[in-house]
């Protein structure tokens, strides 16, 4: 190496070792103004945590913060009956994801469905989020938001798996909210329709109701039928008809040969023979009256209307009975395979969470110890200015 080279790097070495000592000069000529900030701002946030911790929660600026959580487990969502239900409720995918709802999951409805005023609203009512936190202006969005600012809903798709968080400065205050959210939003799967196989069951309950009226109709219109004619049947009735005015008729052709009979040894009108014409004429009046009875009838017509109730009854009834066992099945599976499962509810924790004062003291200390250097480098500068009048002449002609 050149001598040259070799001189200017020993200056340069002696320049910087220099301009380290000078500085370090610096801080040890104002060690005890940094000494003093660092040392009061340290007692000052030590003596603050320390009342924090003191005072009851409801009036510490600082409370200790507890989070409550339950975790479940969401089962893989079904290929269909998803967007039909978001698109009914009028719900939208976080972050306005593109291309309809395809890709939507059990999990990320469970989150929209927490984030939604569906669970908000009772649980503003429920748990008097309005006069717990003094709310007087705008007062759905700001208790909503109250919930929401400190609830957490982490939905992990490659586990399946659906955090829910809250954090209060009570500890059963935060896990009665998380469990209440939980039964709600459980209860909102169960009987608003969230999965596929809901919405079957309402549409075949609705149909039930449906064909169980139906039913009752034809079976009215059928009793009708049988007590107008007094038969169960058609067949029955025409074979009634037949028989009644058989044996009238046959009672009539007796009455007259009896008549006739007697006749042949009465010639006068004595009251045996009143008493038979009396008879005679009461039968002729009965077959007069069962023919004009059953003859204004339309027997095939009155069987095949008969038929018609009776086949439409069979048809409703066995569509009932396919119904029925398909409701049967449906709330079995409904029963099997919930939509989520309940890992683990929440407990009141005993560990808070939040804040960590060690930290804030640290961070506190951290920033006056560099406050100070910053103050002390600045109150080295103002002397030197006022220790020499030409600088600060300078520095005035550089800023005119």
């Amino acid at each position: 190496m050149a001598p040259e080279n070799v001189q200017q790097q020993n200056t340069s070495e002696r320049t910087l070792l220099e301009g380290v000592i000078y500085y370090i000069s610096i801080l040890f000529k104002y060690k005890w103004l940094i000494i003093g900030i660092t040392g009061v701002t340290t007692i000052l946030v030590v003596a603050f945590s320390i009342i924090t911790l003191a005072l009851p929660p409801e009036k510490s600026p600082l409370p200790n913060r507890y989070e409550a959580r339950a975790t479940l487990i969401v089962q893989e969502s079904e290929t269909t009956g998803l967007d039909s239900v978001v698109a009914s409720l009028g719900l939208a995918l976080p972050g306005g994801a593109e291309g309809g709802y395809g890709s939507l999951e059990y999990g990320q409805l469970a989150v929209m469905v927490l984030n939604s005023r569906i669970i908000l609203d009772p649980l503003v009512k429920e748990f008097e989020i309005i006069e717990r936190y003094g709310i007087t202006e705008n007062i759905r969005t700001v208790s909503r938001n109250a919930i929401l600012n400190r609830a957490e809903f982490d939905y992990s798709r490659n586990t399946g798996v659906l955090t829910i968080s809250y954090e209060s400065i009570d500890p059963a205050y935060s896990s009665d909210m998380v469990n209440r959210m939980v039964e709600l939003l459980n209860d909102w799967f169960l009987t608003r329709g969230g999965t596929t196989k809901q919405k079957q069951k309402e549409l075949l309950e609705n149909k039930l109701t449906e064909v169980s009226t139906e039913i009752a109709d034809l079976e009215n219109e059928i009793q009708d039928f049988q007590r107008r004619y007094g038969v169960l049947t058609v067949e029955e009735l025409a074979a009634t008809q037949s028989a009644v005015l058989s044996d009238l008729r046959a009672q009539l052709v007796l009455k007259e040969m009896e008549i006739k009979n007697y006749t042949q040894f009465s010639r006068i009108e004595d009251p045996e023979l009143l008493r038979l014409q009396s008879e005679r004429d009461n039968i002729q009046e009965l077959v007069e009256q069962n023919e004009g009875r059953f003859g204004g009838l339309d027997l095939p017509s009155l069987s095949l209307d008969f038929a018609r109730m009776r086949m439409a009854l069979d048809i409703q009834t066995r569509i009932f009975e396919s119904l029925s066992e398909q409701y049967e099945i449906t709330k079995l599976t409904l029963e099997s395979e919930p939509v989520f499962q309940i890992l683990e509810l929440a407990e009141a924790p005993d560990e808070k969470t939040s804040p960590s004062r060690s930290k804030i003291c640290m961070v506190a200390t951290i920033v006056a110890f560099i406050a100070g250097v910053f103050l002390a480098f600045v109150l080295h500068s103002i002397n030197q200015l006022r220790s020499d009048p030409s600088k600060l002449r300078r520095i005035k002609g550089r800023v005119e």
